[in-house]
C-alpha cells in the first residue's frame, strides 16, 4: 500500500523465501516473463533484515534482474 501511495506499481509474492527454491520459482516464472516484458524495472522490496536482505539477492539472482 506504500508503494501506491508513491505512484508504485506493486506485485507482493508472499513471502521473503517465496521464488527462491525450484518449486516456487517454477510458480512464478511465467509471472516473472510477464512482468519483464511489461516493465523496464523491477525493484525487489523486502525487509532490511539479514533474511530480507539473504532472499532479495537470492530471487534477484534467479530472475536475473540487477
Amino acid at each position: 500500500m506504500v508503494l501506491r501511495q508513491h505512484g508504485f506499481n506493486a506485485v507482493c509474492f508472499n513471502g521473503e523465501g517465496y521464488g527462491t527454491s525450484d518449486k516456487s520459482y517454477s510458480e512464478i516464472k511465467p509471472f516473472i516473463v510477464g512482468l519483464k516484458k511489461r516493465f523496464k524495472h523491477i525493484i525487489i522490496f523486502l525487509d532490511s533484515d539479514s533474511a530480507g536482505i539473504d532472499y532479495s539477492m537470492k530471487l534477484s539472482y534467479r530472475i536475473k534482474c540487477k
